[in-house]
């Protein structure tokens, strides 16, 4: 019997995957018990909030390159390997995806930004807040991480990727506001009983 070779491929993403979900939920399990024991003091901002920050300027590259960081937000979801080597591919879920990723949280893995609304629990408008926005026809969107509380003069700010084909920071108007999601965690819970 002969494998050809993206089999091969397709069974080793599918094992990488699996690695990364049980790395994630390993370190899930150890937050978890830091909290519980004390050991640990309550985070300020979300982690996930507090990874995107630190990848606010990373931008596409002009022309036919590509940023590889944006193909590595890309790679955090279900998408074909076309859509995943390109980082002109819409990438603010990926981008989203990826810091769920690095927090040691599971994400969507889709690059639909309209598939955040099935995930986690409803909440606060709070930093950390995954936030779902209309933009154009369904099931068109965008999802961002809010970064202020509430609303300013109308605007919800929020870090998110492709925005301008880069990460950064920028207001959308509430009224496109859909949804304001947070993971469903019993470490989340805590941390959204603290903000009270």
């Amino acid at each position: 019997m002969t494998i050809e070779r993206a089999e091969l491929d397709a069974i080793q993403e599918q094992l990488d995957r699996a690695e990364a979900a049980m790395t994630r939920a390993d370190e899930s399990l150890k937050r978890l018990g830091d909290l519980l024991d004390g050991s640990t003091p309550k985070p300020t901002t979300p982690r996930w909030l507090d990874i995107a920050r630190a990848e606010l300027g990373t931008e596409e590259v002009a022309g036919s390159g590509n940023n590889p960081r944006i193909l590595e937000y890309l790679a955090t979801t279900t998408l074909g390997r076309h859509g995943r080597s390109r980082d002109s591919t819409p990438w603010c879920s990926a981008f989203v995806n990826w810091c769920m990723e690095r927090a040691g949280l599971e994400g969507t893995n889709s690059a639909m930004a309209r598939s955040w609304l099935g995930w986690g629990v409803d909440g606060p408008l709070r930093p950390g807040a995954v936030l779902v926005f209309k933009r154009g026809k369904a099931p068109s969107g965008h999802v961002g991480l809010c970064v202020r509380d509430g609303s300013l003069d109308g605007f919800v700010w929020v870090i998110g990727g492709n925005q301008a084909d880069s990460v950064c920071e920028k207001g959308y108007p509430e009224q496109m506001l859909l949804g304001c999601r947070w993971p469903d965690t019993p470490e989340v819970a805590a941390y959204l009983e603290g903000l009270k």
